[in-house]
């Protein structure tokens, strides 16, 4: 057992509370340290320098993509439609087509204008037809239209030439004082040939007069039966 008697115990000290924090002994904020300097610097005669309120940095633009191209859509293929038409509407097309081509049909024929001829030739076209009947009828007059043309044409000069020199006198190529020049000048042919290539000539215009007047008939009846079919269709 062990001896306990010669050891000495102190008592333990007691704790010593330590005193309250009051604000006045907290350190004052930073800035509020500034702020009373600076309220201090002013009161010396000091002015603090204005500084900029911070302004943010404008934000770079941001990068523009391209837009992309609209996607058209794909035309679909589609058959051609096939519209009804009725029996009415055909029957309205007729009638329609058949009136214009009666309208058509009244409408006067407009005749292609014929070559300007001279004034020689209008004026003896009867001889000239005859001349040319009599060289087609015999190969011994070949060329005699052109030659009694060409007098012709001598014959207007000749006989404007002797008007200026005998004013107010009526010019006649069967006059004694012109039958050397004209004699001179007159192809020649046989009176006999001359009189049957005027009958043939006369004949063949008969021919040709009644030719004409015979398709203007036909083409009368042609028109009033015509008329007649379509009026019956529009009718009907």
């Amino acid at each position: 057992m062990a001896d306990v008697r010669g050891q000495h115990t102190e008592p333990e000290p007691e704790a010593v509370p330590e005193p309250p924090v009051t604000d006045a002994d907290k350190p004052e904020p930073k800035e509020d340290v500034a702020d009373a300097a600076s309220n201090l610097m002013e009161r010396l005669g000091y002015k603090r320098p204005d500084v900029p309120p911070d302004v943010p940095p404008d934000p770079e633009p941001a990068e523009e993509k391209p837009e992309a191209a609209p996607v058209e859509p794909k035309k679909k293929r589609g058959r051609p439609r096939k519209e009804s038409i009725s029996a009415d509407d055909i029957k309205g097309i007729v009638k329609e087509t058949a009136s214009a081509v009666l309208e058509a049909s009244k409408q006067p024929r407009v005749e292609p204008e014929a070559a300007a001829v001279d004034e020689i030739t209008e004026l003896n076209r009867a001889d000239l037809e005859v001349f040319a009947e009599l060289e087609a009828s015999d190969p011994k007059y070949k060329g005699i239209h052109d030659k009694y043309k060409s007098y012709l044409t001598d014959l207007a000069g000749y006989k404007g030439a002797w008007a200026k020199e005998n004013p107010g006198i009526e010019f006649n190529s069967e006059d004694g004082e012109h039958e050397e020049w004209v004699n001179g000048r007159m192809p020649e042919f046989d009176d006999r040939d001359f009189d049957n290539a005027r009958i043939e000539t006369r004949a063949r215009r008969l021919v040709r007069e009644s030719e004409v007047r015979h398709r203007e008939e036909l083409n009368v009846i042609k028109s009033e039966v015509a008329e007649g079919n379509m009026k019956g269709e529009l009718e009907g």
